[in-house]
C-alpha cells in the first residue's frame, strides 16, 4: 500500500508541478498582454495628442486668417456702399457731358447763322 501512497504523492507532485508551470505560462502571457496593450495604448495617446496639436494649428490658422480676410458679406455690403456713393457723380458727369455737346451744337448753329448772313449779304451786294 505504501508503494501506492507513493505513487499517488508521485502523481499529485507532478500534478502540482505541472499546474505552477501553467501558472507561470499563463501569468508570463498575461503580462505580455498587458504591456502590448499598454505600447497600443501609449501609441494611439500620441496618434491622439499629434492630432490635437494638428487640429490646434488649423484653429490657430483660421482665426489669423479670420483677421487678415474679409467676408463675402462685408465685401458686398461695402461694394453697395461705393457704387451709390458714385452713382450720383456718374449721373452728374453725364449731365456735364450733355451741357458741354449742347454748347458744341449752339456754337456751330451760331457760326452757320453768321455763314448765312454773310453768304447772304455778299449776294445782295454782288447783284
Amino acid at each position: 500500500m505504501k508503494n501506492l501512497d507513493d505513487l499517488h504523492l508521485q502523481y499529485i507532485d507532478k500534478s502540482i508541478e505541472s499546474l505552477k508551470e501553467q501558472f507561470r505560462l499563463l501569468k508570463e502571457l498575461f503580462y505580455a498582454e498587458i504591456r502590448g496593450i499598454e505600447k497600443a495604448t501609449d501609441i494611439a495617446r500620441r496618434r491622439v495628442d499629434e492630432r490635437l496639436h494638428d487640429m490646434n494649428q488649423l484653429n490657430d490658422r483660421m482665426e489669423r486668417q479670420e483677421t487678415t480676410f474679409a467676408r463675402k458679406e462685408d465685401l458686398d455690403e461695402l461694394k453697395k456702399m461705393h457704387e451709390d456713393d458714385i452713382r450720383p457723380l456718374q449721373d452728374q458727369k453725364l449731365l456735364v457731358d450733355r451741357k458741354a455737346e449742347q454748347k458744341s451744337v449752339n456754337w456751330a448753329i451760331a457760326i452757320a447763322l453768321v455763314g448765312i448772313a454773310i453768304a447772304l449779304v455778299s449776294l445782295f451786294l454782288h447783284n
